[in-house]
């Protein structure tokens, strides 16, 4: 299975969805799941990462 940003982003932030790929995350670090992702994945949560705290998806440090 191939894992994208949006996945990993569910599971960083309550979303409706975050059960879910939370359990999927779960799934992969217990060696149940082998998973993938694309090469650009790093640059594309960590740039979700950088815009949520002025939308109010989360609070700084």
């Amino acid at each position: 299975m191939i894992v994208d940003a949006r996945v990993l982003l569910c599971a960083l932030f309550l979303d409706e969805a975050q059960p879910e790929a939370q359990a999927l995350l779960y799934a992969h670090v217990v060696g149940k799941e082998p998973y993938k992702a694309p090469t650009l994945l790093i640059y594309q949560v960590s740039n979700a990462i950088w815009q949520a705290e002025p939308r109010g998806r989360m609070t700084p440090i």
